[in-house]
């Protein structure tokens, strides 16, 4: 390159364009040579730069409040394997895929924080999608939680004990009357022997 000048402290600004092509991340740096054949110091690194990633789609797109470790693939563009994702902005371990896949594990800790959904965001950048909670059909007194005291209600109200149960009666997802298989569905969910079902009741 020729006719650059340098300012009296000997510094210069140029374009030029490069030889190859450089990956995202990867420094570049210069130097310069004069016509007697001295030649600069190193300049300062610049990382190369590239498209931002973006998120398109999740799988699973929800899960239901109580269910165990999830894993979630997370599609879209541009990922590198330094791409991490967020859980509600919290940074949880990320499995590179290749460019359009990453996969992170929504813990059974992850989901049962975080009522009414989550978001998962792309590190550094704006992208994110929504990940929904869903209500278990357990959770039969409506306050977020599957658990003894749904079964205890239930059964009360199979007993004649209580007949307003302020959400819903249908644990098993059965469609028909609520019975002792419903209780038995509560109690199995809660020994983590039967996975959740979703409610037809609003999410958590």
């Amino acid at each position: 390159m020729a006719g650059v000048a340098t300012n009296g402290l000997g510094n210069a600004t140029f374009n030029a364009t490069t030889l190859g092509a450089f990956a995202v991340g990867e420094g570049i740096t210069a130097t310069a040579t004069d016509t007697a054949g001295n030649t600069s110091e190193l300049s300062a690194c610049v990382l190369a730069t590239g498209p931002a990633p973006q998120i398109t789609d999740i799988d699973p797109e929800g899960v239901v409040a109580g269910t165990s470790d999830t894993l979630v693939t997370v599609t879209g563009t541009n990922f590198l394997p330094s791409t991490d994702l967020l859980w509600n902005d919290i940074e949880q371990p990320t499995t590179y895929v290749n460019p359009t896949t990453l996969q992170l594990t929504a813990t059974a800790g992850l989901i049962g924080n975080s009522s009414g959904g989550a978001d998962i965001r792309v590190k550094d950048e704006d992208s994110q999608i929504g990940f929904e909670i869903y209500r278990s059909s357990s959770d039969i007194d409506c306050d977020g939680t599957a658990d003894a005291e749904d079964a205890l209600e239930l059964m009360n109200v199979l007993a004649g004990y209580d007949s307003n149960v302020p959400c819903q009666y249908d644990a098993n997802k059965s469609g028909g009357q609520e019975n002792l298989a419903d209780v038995i569905h509560i109690l199995r969910e809660i020994a983590d022997l039967d996975e959740p079902l979703k409610s037809d009741i609003v999410p958590v």
